[in-house]
């Protein structure tokens, strides 16, 4: 259920969503990842993912042709 609220609130507000995280895990994202999830706007969950991966599959952030860029090195750490 708490993971259906996030969802919700990563539609509607996406500013809050990743002010306060998910469950017991905030994200720390680079202003680059940041700007693009504030950027999209999605009527679904499965919306926003295709449109986080058009992206990240789209562009070439890392120089060699992949697109993988720094998007793994997106970090996770429990709330304290």
């Amino acid at each position: 259920m708490e993971n259906q609220r996030y969802y919700l609130l990563l539609l509607t507000d996406p500013v809050e969503a990743l002010a306060t995280g998910s469950n017991s895990d905030l994200f720390y994202l680079a202003s680059e990842e940041q700007d693009l999830i504030l950027s999209i706007r999605a009527a679904s969950l499965a919306d926003f993912a295709m449109q986080l991966a058009t992206h990240q599959n789209g562009n070439n952030k890392n120089g060699n042709g992949n697109g993988n860029g720094s998007w793994g090195k997106m970090r996770v750490h429990q709330k304290v």
